[in-house]
């Protein structure tokens, strides 16, 4: 008697989660059905985030298969924003390698709005969801210079397909159709890999340049990106400098500010257990005088840092 009540108890589990399923795989091709009409009306509507659970993840994905192809430019954007955020917040290995293959492939779409969308989205993956074959589709599609060129040399040189340095070497070679900005990109990415001859020569070639809002805006990241101790090490250099060569970031103050500010915001994403966090916002989270003093004590005492390579 006693085990036909479990019997009959286990019989209505899985009776009330198949209905539960089946209810779920309604609700996400009702969903997907909603986005992809509205998207061909030329309307860009969400795909409920609520419907991504580790359940569905693969349900959704093959829902998805057929629009990645699909003549309207939204509707082709919006399977590949989908399959970024089911990527992004999936905890299943092979579902975030599966995510990554699938927007490789939007790296070469037509539409260069969508190709820069999708090569963007896979920066925000870590090194170990792009296996080997996501790493060869990669490398292929850059020896063709796509339009997204510079993009996808600086995402090869975070993954580090096989045989990539040769590989540019190769097409440096073949072509005089590389751009100055094309060919610094291509020495950031060696750097990356690891080459310190690279590592060495860009580091070289950022010292020389005077330290002011500019350089800290928009080459700084440079050094950020190689995730080398070299290059670290110089911005830890302008964190303790305190020469006032930056712009204050309130913009109804037109004081000069040291540099340190804003190079501690690049620093605190890639130094491991570093003990400054950034707000949602990007700002970090104490007040400037503060934060400068905790972040120069902390490196005063810790010179063997980490640096996180798993992140673009």
């Amino acid at each position: 008697m006693k085990l036909l009540k479990i019997l009959f108890i286990i019989g209505i589990f899985c009776f009330v989660s198949k209905n539960v399923i089946s209810q779920n795989v309604f609700q996400i091709k009702q969903n997907i059905s909603k986005v992809f009409k509205e998207a061909r009306k030329g309307n860009d509507i969400d795909f409920p985030v609520k419907l991504i659970t580790d359940k569905s993840e693969n349900i959704i994905l093959s829902e998805l298969s057929s629009y990645y192809s699909d003549s309207v430019d939204l509707v082709r954007l919006k399977a590949f924003e989908i399959t970024r955020n089911i990527g992004i917040q999936s905890s299943d290995s092979i579902i975030r390698i599966k995510s990554v293959n699938i927007l490789i492939n939007g790296c070469n779409d037509i539409n260069t709005g969508i190709s820069g969308r999708v090569t963007d989205y896979l920066t925000e993956f870590k090194v170990q969801d792009f296996n080997d074959e996501a790493k060869n589709k990669l490398l292929n599609i850059i020896l063709t210079k796509p339009a997204q060129f510079k993009k996808l040399i600086l995402l090869a040189g975070f993954i580090k397909p096989q045989n990539f340095e040769d590989k540019i070497n190769e097409l440096l070679l073949s072509t005089q159709n590389i751009s100055k900005p094309e060919r610094w990109s291509i020495h950031l990415a060696l750097a990356r890999t690891g080459n310190i001859n690279e590592v060495n020569y860009v580091v070289s070639k950022i010292k020389k340049l005077t330290v002011n809002n500019d350089v800290v805006v928009d080459i700084f990241p440079d050094l950020i990106y190689i995730r080398n101790k070299l290059a670290i090490d110089y911005l830890v250099e302008i964190l303790n400098s305190d020469e006032k060569n930056c712009s204050s970031p309130d913009p109804e103050k037109d004081e000069k500010i040291i540099c340190g500010y804003r190079v501690l915001e690049y620093l605190i994403p890639i130094i491991k257990n570093f003990p400054l966090k950034l707000k949602p916002s990007g700002d970090i989270d104490y007040n400037y005088e503060e934060a400068i003093h905790i972040a120069r004590k902390w490196f005063s005492e810790n010179s063997d840092y980490e640096i996180n390579k798993e992140i673009y």
